[in-house]
């Protein structure tokens, strides 16, 4: 989901000296969709894929690493920071076998307000148009990584945005020490890094870290009343 602190996280790994982020690439999304067109449940695997097969998934797998290494080339950890990577952590570990995934959980509230008033295009997410519509969206989203930890043995590790602000100290290790790397004083220089970031935290990222966003929700309460939120905390 939007606004939990995704941008945060790719910001400050980006500072690492052995990792990069590569923003949104939505190609393995696009894999996705054309994997579901082909599927035919009648038939039993592999012709139930069709055309998409063993050879299919090579190409997209190479083809991601190429675009991944073509923006950098000397990162050890690459973070794609795609919206959509949730719905396809079960493709996403047949194709790299060795991801880890980061899990930005931040209170629904908060996510309600941001997602409210960023603007979002409707079309696209047209759940963002309603408060109680994003609350059971951001169930929704928590539901299916709770099915992911489940169903697959991927590294998943939940980060929230609150300890994120509030306590970097503690949990910037804690990440960059999941992805496999050393501890690198960078990462705390994370709002130097001279790149452009093309999500509405564009300003926030490029700044040091302040807290004013958690529990931001208070100030609209009024509106937010009548909602059944997710449990959080």
């Amino acid at each position: 989901m939007p606004r939990r602190g995704t941008s945060l996280l790719d910001q400050v790994i980006d500072a690492h000296a052995q990792a990069a982020g590569v923003a949104e690439m939505a190609g393995i999304e696009h894999f996705a969709r054309q994997l579901e067109s082909a599927w035919d449940a009648s038939l039993p695997a592999p012709e139930s894929f069709g055309p998409m097969r063993d050879r299919a998934f090579k190409n997209m797998a190479a083809a991601s690493v190429a675009a991944c290494q073509k923006q950098a080339p000397r990162a050890k950890r690459i973070v794609n920071k795609a919206l959509g990577n949730n719905r396809i952590v079960g493709l996403l570990v047949r194709l790299f076998p060795k991801t880890r995934i980061i899990h930005a959980i931040r209170d629904p509230r908060d996510v309600a307000v941001s997602c409210f008033m960023g603007g979002f295009n409707n079309d696209y997410y047209p759940w963002t148009a309603k408060p109680e519509w994003i609350a059971v969206a951001w169930e929704q989203s928590r539901r299916l990584m709770e099915h992911w930890k489940r169903e697959t043995d991927l590294p998943i590790l939940d980060v929230r945005y609150e300890d994120m602000v509030t306590n970097p100290g503690e949990e910037f290790p804690r990440f960059i020490e999941f992805l496999g790397l050393e501890w690198d004083e960078g990462c705390n220089r994370f709002h130097e890094r001279k790149r452009t970031v093309r999500t509405l935290s564009y300003d926030q990222v490029n700044k040091p870290l302040c807290a004013s966003s958690v529990n931001r929700w208070q100030k609209y309460e009024k509106f937010l009343r009548g909602v059944e939120w997710p449990r959080y905390g």
